[in-house]
């Protein structure tokens, strides 16, 4: 609890700078396509969809996405980074697929981002694909400050090892071991959302050491991080198809590490892994034995301008 408490004061005071400054016009380092300089006019949000030189950008006064499609043609590989500044209006959170028993309610993500006016979203750790299951443990689960489940393995190395990742109020991510806190414990640190799946890519800067060797699997994947509160950076690989293999995390977590990520995590990858724009579906979804379109899920991670 006590590093938890020192992150949130030195959290604050890159907060306060933050808001002293207006949004930074920042693009992508190494993209391939340069993003252009924006002008904003009366507070009339600037939106790019660019699908074949693969860049989209939303711009207000509040919000800021800036989506960059990559490629390395060797491996090969497609994939999508996605740039995230909000403010306290606009903040990161979680939206579920119903309120009531969404792990009974499964919607696809572009209809869930559709239906809530998303300008981003992203899957997340589909904790309800493991409601119910005898063999899957749920992990923490808490959406929009409420606990909605608590449940963990006691040992051995399963997957999803549930590692968790926390969206706080003053607008910075946490990432934790899958025992290291209770529900009732999160709560009481004002942790807003918790997903939980895993594993930790980077924690205080540094890439989770489990990466050096595990975790190698090519695969469609999903990510997100932080940079700095209310400055997020996500990740999405397209995967299971004739253009792009997938990738094992510690690519991603290289990548990272690059942009100047502090906390990350790996979130539901597979046919789970989407990322939404406009409530569009950027990355293209692979093939699964005899599926290729993208899971329905129990909700997923957005951010909402000012209407």
């Amino acid at each position: 609890m006590k590093r938890h408490c020192l992150s949130r004061v030195w959290a604050a005071v890159a907060f306060l700078l933050l808001m002293m400054t207006p949004l930074p016009c920042r693009s992508i380092a190494n993209a391939e396509t340069v993003a252009p300089q924006v002008t904003l006019d009366s507070g009339i949000p600037e939106i790019i969809e660019n699908e074949t030189d693969g860049y989209w950008l939303y711009q207000s006064d509040t919000l800021r996405v800036e989506i960059t499609r990559k490629t390395d043609p060797q491996t090969p590989l497609v994939w999508y980074e996605a740039d995230l500044q909000c403010k306290p209006e606009t903040p990161l959170h979680c939206v579920l697929s119903a309120e009531k028993y969404p792990a009974m309610h499964l919607k696809k993500p572009d209809a869930i981002a559709q239906r809530e006016g998303l300008i981003y979203a992203q899957t997340d750790d589909f904790f309800g694909d493991r409601v119910g299951s005898r063999k899957l443990k749920t992990g923490v689960i808490v959406r929009n400050g409420k606990l909605l489940y608590d449940s963990t393995y006691h040992g051995g190395n399963p997957f999803p090892p549930l590692d968790a990742l926390a969206i706080f109020p003053d607008g910075t991510l946490e990432t934790f071991t899958a025992r290291q806190y209770t529900g009732e414990e999160y709560l009481a640190m004002g942790a807003l959302d918790v997903i939980s799946f895993g594993p930790i890519l980077i924690r205080d800067g540094e890439m989770d050491k489990r990466l050096v060797k595990g975790y190698t699997d090519v695969e469609p994947r999903s990510t997100i991080g932080m940079i700095n509160p209310y400055h997020f950076f996500a990740i999405v690989v397209e995967g299971r198809h004739e253009g792009s293999k997938g990738c094992g995390l510690k690519r991603i977590a290289q990548r990272m590490l690059e942009v100047g990520v502090s906390e990350a995590i790996n979130l539901d990858g597979g046919q789970t892994a989407a990322m939404i724009f406009m409530g569009k579906q950027l990355n293209h979804t692979g093939k699964y034995v005899h599926n290729t379109s993208v899971r329905s899920v129990s909700g997923v991670l957005g951010l909402k301008d000012i209407e």
